[in-house]
């Protein structure tokens, strides 16, 4: 019977170190590796997809907020605004005229984690109960965790309604 290439190795006085082309072990490391490719590339493909798709603009709908009657002087009104007659609340937002009279639409949800703010009247600041973040009267960032101010949203006036514009939850 013939030798193994071990012995053949060593009879020929070569360094013992040294193993033989196509061994088990490169076998092994090549399948590993292919392995470790087919499932890195399973797990991107649905990321690489989600970062490629687009989603369209879409304009906002004004939807009747507070009635102008009903709007004090100098303050604010929290709203919960819904897109269907009867329907949960699509948003919560705050509306507020302001000392020179203009009226400005804040959405209610913190821009750190998506807490419900509150209004302090006293402080005229909007404070995030969840991690005591807060913003100045006109939504800016002041202190706390928050990355960045309360979104501000289209006002309009219609008829005897102020009217905020809101966009519909993507499809």
């Amino acid at each position: 019977m013939g030798k193994n290439p071990a012995e053949l190795i060593q009879a020929s006085g070569a360094d013992n170190n040294v193993r033989p082309v196509g061994s088990r072990r490169d076998f092994l490391k090549a399948g590993i590796l292919a392995a470790s490719g087919i499932i890195a590339a399973a797990a991107a493909w649905p990321l690489a997809r989600l970062a490629m798709r687009k989603t369209p603009w879409t304009p906002p709908v004004f939807v009747d907020a507070v009635m102008l009657a009903d709007m004090p002087e100098v303050g604010v009104k929290m709203v919960d605004l819904s897109l269907t007659k009867g329907g949960r609340p699509d948003a919560r937002v705050f509306v507020k005229r302001t000392p020179d009279g203009s009226i400005i639409a804040l959405s209610a949800v913190c821009s750190h984690l998506g807490c419900i703010v509150n209004y302090d009247r006293l402080k005229d600041q909007f404070v995030c109960p969840c991690h005591g973040g807060r913003y100045d009267g006109n939504g800016k960032n002041i202190s706390g965790p928050p990355p960045a101010p309360l979104a501000r949203l289209p006002v309009r006036i219609a008829g005897a309604y102020i009217q905020v514009g809101i966009r519909r939850p993507p499809v």
